[in-house]
């Protein structure tokens, strides 16, 4: 090489696609009451009225979570949701996220999340976030989740089901999400029921009116 010269080289940025499921999921936060915070979080965010978790059937293999917020349309899915790292909420001061990434979380419960949404006057739809497959795809190209259309049969809101659960500590949820609840309890209009599996008898279930 002469003296003199410089060569510049470029290259891209890239990353694993397990980083989604594992370092923005379940090794992002510390308990696990923080991935049902922040889906509490979200729903408020969404303007819900009634928020219903449920891990009753834990032991069947499913946690449900349920709200009444605004739900999403196909714009909103595209654009926002499967953007992870979306600065939407920015500019909305009253906003109890804001990163982005909140949705994430959930993959510290579970491996697969079921998410059916449906916004006022849009159809319902429903998506698939699978950790294997966001995993074992092409960084390059980024992992091609499937929306479908289908019927509902609630008016608007978001409802998440998570399969594949890892296990559990059902007395650390209870006691920081009490911890985290009772301030609402000064929001009347918020209604959040929180459902234990019957193997869990510490205390009784959660209800904020």
């Amino acid at each position: 090489m002469k003296r003199g010269v410089h060569v510049k080289i470029k290259e891209k940025i890239t990353f694993n696609n397990s980083m989604i499921p594992d370092l923005l999921g379940r090794f992002q936060i510390e308990v696990d009451s923080i991935a049902i915070a922040e889906q509490i979080k979200n729903a408020i965010d969404a303007k819900a009225r009634k928020i219903d978790i449920d891990f009753s059937k834990y032991n069947l293999d499913v946690i449900t979570i349920n709200d009444d917020g605004i739900g999403m349309n196909s714009n909103d899915i595209k654009n926002n949701y499967l953007h992870i790292g979306t600065d939407f909420k920015t500019n909305y001061m009253e906003a109890q996220g804001g990163k982005g990434i909140g949705r994430c979380t959930l993959f510290r419960l579970a491996s697969r999340i079921e998410i059916v949404t449906k916004a006022e006057g849009s159809p319902a739809f429903k998506f698939i976030l699978d950790e294997d497959e966001i995993s074992n795809s092409d960084p390059k190209t980024g992992c091609e989740i499937s929306i479908e259309q289908i019927e509902s049969t609630f008016e608007r809101g978001t409802h998440i089901k998570l399969t594949g659960l890892r296990e559990i500590e059902f007395g650390e949820i209870e006691e920081n999400l009490t911890n985290l609840l009772n301030p609402l309890k000064d929001k009347k209009q918020i209604k959040i029921n929180v459902k234990y599996p019957e193997s869990h008898t510490k205390n009784n279930n959660i209800s904020v009116t």
